[in-house]
């Protein structure tokens, strides 16, 4: 529990604001400003006090807190659902600029959710982040991603990698800023679960 609540409950209303210094400061809760807000801070053309300034100028609806550190400190609560951002483990395999596209197919396909159609609380697209599932393409790719920084790539999974050519890439540089959101952690849990017994398949076949 921190200053600003705990995780979301089933029976408590979303927040749409939070308190900095016992001042309540609106927030623009729907997740079109909270993915705008995220990729701001994986934007390598921005230097990091300009992300988080945008960060801010995008969820605070009237008015910025003046105390910018608790401003940010509120502001990456709410981005991870009321909860701390977990350590950063590794490079960040996936951006919400360059995959957008796939995550929109991924999450249409998973959970039937549009997401160019209404907004909706972010707390509530975050969470259908963690129901992608393994067998969409943006899976696929995060995965293979995820096997060639770690040097693990098998044979057939470095031909499946250059065939999906530009899906593959990622903007240079990419900043880890952004905090992973419980969602999206939850999705990477579910998809090392769901790959790694084929992996043990093709280790028993003799693939490395």
């Amino acid at each position: 529990m921190n200053a600003f609540g705990g995780p979301p409950v089933l029976y408590a209303p979303l927040p749409r604001a939070v308190t900095v210094h016992g001042v309540r400061y609106g927030l623009n809760t729907g997740h079109p400003t909270a993915l705008r807000a995220l990729a701001a801070l994986e934007d390598g053309r921005l230097a990091p006090f300009e992300q988080q300034a945008v960060m801010l100028r995008l969820l605070y609806r009237d008015a910025v807190p003046a105390d910018t550190a608790a401003a940010l400190e509120a502001a990456v609560w709410f981005l991870n659902g009321g909860r701390q951002a977990p350590p950063a483990d590794g490079p960040r395999l996936y951006s919400l600029r360059t995959d957008g596209a796939l995550i929109a197919a991924a999450l249409r396909k998973s959970c039937g959710v549009d997401v160019w159609g209404p907004p909706i609380h972010w707390w509530k697209f975050a969470a259908l982040l963690g129901e992608i599932g393994p067998e969409t393409l943006f899976a696929r790719v995060v995965y293979l991603r995820r096997q060639r920084a770690l040097g693990r790539l098998t044979a057939e999974e470095r031909q499946a990698a250059a065939a999906l050519g530009d899906l593959m890439r990622l903007p240079g540089g990419l900043g880890s800023g952004a905090p992973e959101t419980r969602g999206e952690a939850a999705f990477f849990s579910r998809l090392a679960g769901a790959e790694r017994p084929r992996q043990r398949g093709s280790e028993k076949s003799g693939t490395t």
